[in-house]
């Protein structure tokens, strides 16, 4: 049997015209589906509607397509999660405080959050976030102003026991929201995940920033936990007016940073902050050996993770991110460095490129 959850994320990421088609198929005179409903609403009338094989398809037509992401940014927690009780009690505190603004008029947009509690267990909590857009917008046919409402449905899992906070988004205003969100819901902060760049000595560093010398040493033997290093394709760097997007370098003359010359002379002589990388990673388990696609985003106090969808099974990408979650986790969180030794003689291989 497919699992609700996942059928409800593949719905929220088509579009409405992809489920007001479904729905006129499966509308009966007993069960009818209004297709002027807006989105979440379509969404709730059809999802009790679907046979299990159309559940199937819709995951399937919506996750198996090529260049797919799974997207997550990673937080933590420091103390014991509050009772099912008390966070959906802290729930309903943070949705009755995140109702629309009733001084915003009705020609400006306007938002509402919610957050509620799906699944609590010893393992494992999941929890739905939810922005509501509301917008006005003028239909020409029937020459009239009509509000529009968007919804942005995100799912947060949580594991009491390691306090990794999961957030299934690749925006980091949402993930910002979400921990807000947490925050008055379980009633301590809920942080995110950043590079733990103490126990990194000056003489260690040199040139270097610390970011970058963290980074580095988790690329290089952090993730060698997982599989090994194969080509890496591009990297990010850090602008000097922190703008909203950092600069993106993909790696000339082979599969390597110190392939790339200008990528040393960066990090070398102009000591910019490594904040992303894409990579290859060859992963070997009991029973398969695959390339994976991935990006590690460590930029704005936050940490991203992403693993092309490709070719795999949604089974395989979701492992192949719990692992690397696993990894990030582990080795940035930790003061220091994982290999000091290895990394200060990679780092000596890039000055040398560099000069």
């Amino acid at each position: 049997m497919t699992d609700n959850l996942t059928v409800l994320h593949a719905l929220v990421n088509n579009n409405k015209g992809f489920i007001t088609d479904i729905a006129r198929k499966y509308s009966s005179s007993e069960e009818e589906i209004d297709p002027k409903k807006g989105k979440p609403e379509l969404i709730d009338d059809l999802l009790p509607l679907l046979p299990e094989s159309e559940k199937i398809k819709i995951i399937d037509e919506t996750f198996n397509t090529p260049k797919m992401r799974y997207n997550a940014h990673v937080g933590f927690i420091k103390k014991e999660v509050p009772t099912e009780e008390d966070i959906n009690e802290g729930c309903e505190k943070f949705n009755n405080t995140s109702d629309y603004n009733s001084e915003v008029p009705e020609y400006q947009t306007n938002y509402k959050q919610t957050i509620s509690l799906i699944k609590y267990g010893e393992s494992e909590l999941m929890l739905y976030y939810t922005l509501f857009t509301k917008k006005p917008e003028y239909d020409f046919e029937s020459m009239e102003s009509k509000t529009i409402v968007f919804s942005n449905k995100v799912r947060v899992i949580i594991k009491p026991r390691q306090k990794i906070v999961t957030v299934f988004t690749g925006n980091k205003d949402i993930f910002n929201n979400v921990l807000s969100a947490l925050t008055i819901a379980f009633n301590f902060p809920v942080l995110p995940l950043n590079a733990n760049k103490t126990g990194i000595s000056e003489v260690t560093r040199g040139s270097f920033s610390f970011h970058t010398i963290k980074f580095l040493d988790f690329i290089y033997y952090g993730l060698a936990d997982i599989g090994e290093i194969g080509d890496i394709n591009q990297i990010s760097l850090e602008t000097s007016s922190k703008s909203k997007d950092p600069q993106k370098v993909n790696v000339k003359g082979g599969n390597d940073l110190l392939d790339d010359k200008s990528i040393c002379e960066y990090l070398f002589l102009y000591a910019r902050d490594l904040v992303g990388v894409r990579l290859s990673l060859n992963i070997e388990t009991e029973n398969n050996r695959y390339k994976a696609n991935i990006e590690i985003s460590v930029r704005d106090n936050k940490v991203k993770i992403g693993v092309q969808k490709e070719n795999h099974t949604i089974i395989r990408v979701q492992e192949t991110y719990q692992m690397i979650e696993n990894n990030v986790f582990k080795h940035l969180k930790k003061p220091g460095l994982i290999d000091e030794d290895k990394t200060i003689k990679l780092l000596d291989k890039i000055k040398q490129r560099a000069l």
